[in-house]
């Protein structure tokens, strides 16, 4: 409430200073915090647009820089919120791969990002995921979870030391999740070559 207060005025009563955003990506990232997502989001539409930032002008923000920057054509992809929660959400696997080999070949995020991504059987959200195989610590990947849903998208590192960008996508999944979830563990041991 600054209404009649002259400018340079002002004396703060409390400061605080937030993780940065490379905590925050991580945590988002690894532990699969929706609140973090969505915030992130309205957060990119304020800043780029230099507006309060809402659903709307976040999703345009993310639209227009991903494609600016990755010449990735998202144009059909459909994006409502940060989290991923709504099922309104719509991109392919081949846009989801696209923007994954842009982040892997662009040095100035690829560290960052691909260190963020939860490892299999190591942390995060696939710890407990391909432990028990030879393939713990060679997959670096996002999950997605909802009813009926799941999905695996990031990277596998080769038996001959190549590393591809995958995105699996399972809807109408019917059943226990940890079949389906079993089958996206099975693909990762078959492009990972073991």
């Amino acid at each position: 409430i600054t209404k009649g207060v002259p400018k340079g005025k002002i004396t703060p009563l409390v400061t605080y200073k937030s993780h940065t955003l490379r905590v925050f990506g991580a945590t988002m990232l690894k532990q699969s915090d929706n609140l973090i997502a969505d915030s992130l989001l309205k957060k990119l539409g304020q800043t780029y647009y230099n507006k309060p930032g809402t659903w709307k002008n976040g999703v345009a923000a993310v639209k227009d820089i991903l494609q600016k920057d990755s010449k990735v054509n998202l144009d059909d992809a459909v994006i409502v919120d940060g989290a991923g929660l709504s099922r309104y959400n719509h991109i392919t696997p081949n846009q989801m791969v696209d923007l994954l080999n842009y982040a892997y070949h662009d040095f100035a995020i690829s560290y960052e990002f691909i260190s963020a991504l939860p490892v299999a059987g190591v942390d995060g959200t696939l710890k407990h995921r391909m432990s028990d195989t030879d393939i713990a610590g060679k997959v670096r990947a996002k999950t997605g979870t909802m009813q009926s849903i799941t999905s695996l998208s990031g990277y596998i590192t080769t038996k001959d030391q190549q590393t591809l960008a995958f995105a699996i996508m399972i809807n109408g999944a019917l059943g226990p999740m940890q079949r389906f979830q079993g089958l996206e563990d099975n693909i990762c041991r078959y492009l990972a070559g073991t």
